[in-house]
């Protein structure tokens, strides 16, 4: 069994085992490696016959800097050499891979393909590191205490965080030393999948304290049905997959699933007027589909709905529900039908552009992924506090022929400019549908100026809307 002290040897005994003479040596690591990189998988090592197997570098990240590597005990090291050769298979891992057997085993794990392997050595104080590159040109190998370990540059690194701060495993959504479901131990399995559950577990924790008791029961719903749905759509829910191909792919379908649910907890905020507060529940449901046997074919509903509490509530939540029906299945919602064929994920959701004690302006959009972003759905709500109903465009505005050829002079601007030629008419019901009007405390933004394929919208300045402000309206913006 490999052991620490037996990474740590001299440079020598590497060499002896069949490391070639360095091609590049000195203080600075090559371009190829220097930068961040985190620990991915972890697999028993060919030597290691230990009945159990501790895997503690998991999710750690590693950071090769001029002069030192950053990493966990014992690899972190400064001052630090770093050097560049080809290995034959013998001499992989420092020798560690049986002489008769080490093409063989160096293929199966993922270093050994045609001719030598380039390596990356890194000579600390007290002894020496190999980091081989893998057969797939993206990821690094090395061993240590009986485990291989592959290292990939992370993603989702914009490089704000120190390397101290890095360099710490990244946490999953749960405890991974009791993974037990199929799921979890895949989720363990993989650093970045990790990431992505850790991540959608805390947007979870933090939308779930800022909600009411009411919202925090549909939370924890609609969580639950979304878990069944990645079990099902990544076939996680029964035995761990055989083949290292199934595993990959069921890794690489939690990573994206788990992924666009932590983008959509993330977008969830409860918003405070003044006593009123408005905030989002969310109602999860799935449905099977017809499948070839090949995929898992399922559709994904996720509906997000502003619910409102304190003084004005009841007018808020009564005025949205007429403008946005609620409760029926969200294919029926959108496209006023039942889609038994759609495969994917159906979305509706909203933002808040602006509110105040005179209105409150929503934008609601719904849309549909099934590996490429279809056009989205999208309309504007604004309600009318005062008198509790929803606001017309008179409630705003002088609507009169001076507004509307304002309007149409910008529309045909922007159309120019994408090769587009509206009709007078659909600009002029365009501009006269409340529903495409959504406002900003510096501007009004028109949805669906023009008829098109792509979704467009026309953003104005409040200063070249003031002429057409009525003085009691609702909008009062900043100029």
């Amino acid at each position: 069994m490999l052991t620490t002290s037996a990474l740590l040897r001299p440079l020598l005994v590497a060499l002896i085992c069949g490391l070639s003479v360095p091609a590049f040596a000195g203080a600075r690591p090559d371009v190829s490696i220097a930068g961040r990189w985190r620990v991915v998988v972890a697999e028993r090592a060919p030597w290691n016959t230990a009945p159990t197997l501790a895997t503690p570098l998991m999710r750690s990240g590693l950071v090769f800097r001029d002069g030192r590597l950053e990493g966990p005990a014992p690899i972190a090291c400064a001052p630090a050499d770093f050097e560049i050769a080809m290995v034959p298979a013998e001499g992989l891992f420092q020798g560690a891979l049986p002489a008769d057997r080490a093409v063989d085993l160096g293929a199966r794990l993922g270093v050994v393909g045609p001719g030598e392997t380039v390596t990356y050595r890194v000579t600390c104080p007290n002894g020496s590191f190999d980091f081989h590159r893998a057969t797939d040109s993206i990821s690094l190998k090395f061993a240590l205490d009986g485990v291989v370990y592959t290292l990939r540059q992370p993603e989702q690194d914009d490089g704000s965080r120190p390397d101290a701060a890095f360099v710490q495993a990244a946490p999953a959504g749960f405890d991974c030393g009791r993974a037990r479901s199929t799921a979890e131990r895949l989720i363990c399995a993989d650093a970045d999948t990790t990431r992505l559950d850790g991540e959608m577990a805390a947007a979870f924790g933090r939308l779930r304290l800022a909600l009411s008791a009411e919202g925090r029961e549909a939370l924890v719903a609609a969580q639950r049905v979304f878990l069944g749905f990645r079990d099902r759509q990544c076939r996680t829910g029964g035995a761990m997959p055989r083949g290292d191909e199934e595993r990959r792919q069921a890794i690489q379908c939690l990573g994206e699933v788990t992924g666009a649910r932590a983008d959509l907890l993330k977008s969830l905020t409860v918003r405070r007027i003044g006593d009123l507060i408005i905030e989002p529940h969310l109602t999860t449901r799935w449905e099977t589909r017809a499948s070839d046997g090949s995929e898992a074919r399922s559709l994904l509903m996720d509906d997000v709905v502003p619910v409102a509490s304190g003084p004005g509530a009841d007018m808020f939540n009564r005025v949205y529900r007429a403008a946005i029906p609620t409760g029926r299945p969200l294919d029926v919602a959108l496209y006023r039908q039942r889609m038994p064929d759609l495969v994917g994920t159906l979305t509706r959701t909203y933002d808040i552009s602006l509110a105040d004690g005179r209105m409150v302006s929503l934008v609601v959009t719904g849309h549909i992924e099934t590996g490429t972003r279809v056009s989205p759905d999208v309309k504007a709500v604004t309600i009318d506090r005062a008198r509790g109903r929803l606001a017309s465009l008179g409630d705003i505005f002088r609507v009169d022929e001076a507004f509307r050829a304002a309007i149409r002079e910008r529309i045909v601007t922007q159309a120019r400019e994408r090769n587009q030629s509206p009709a007078r008419e659909d600009m002029d019901r365009r501009i006269a549908d409340a529903g495409n009007w959504s406002f900003q405390a510096d501007k009004a933004v028109l949805l669906k100026p023009w008829l098109g394929s792509d979704p467009e919208e026309l953003e104005i300045p409040a200063n070249e809307l003031v002429p057409f402000l009525r003085p009691d309206g609702l909008w009062r913006p900043r100029r």
